[in-house]
């Protein structure tokens, strides 16, 4: 039996739409969209504490680099 029994959850409160993904490994964060649709680094919960402590450069500079990442698949 899998660990979670539902691909997605509806939080009852505000009705936002939550999809499950189960990670091997410890990876810190996954990579998302905001709402303006401007990446976003989202931390993946039960990382370790060292894989989620990046500093505002390394943030940043992550960041810039999906950015010119997807600007380039567009193009």
């Amino acid at each position: 039996m899998p660990p979670l029994q539902e691909e997605l959850v509806i939080c009852a409160k505000c009705e936002s739409r939550i999809k499950l993904l189960v990670l091997s490994g410890d990876p810190g964060y996954v990579v998302g969209r905001a709402p303006d649709g401007e990446p976003m680094l989202i931390p993946v919960q039960g990382s370790s504490k060292e894989m989620l402590q990046i500093s505002t450069r390394e943030r940043k500079e992550m960041l810039e680099r999906i950015k010119r990442e997807w600007i380039d698949k567009k193009s």
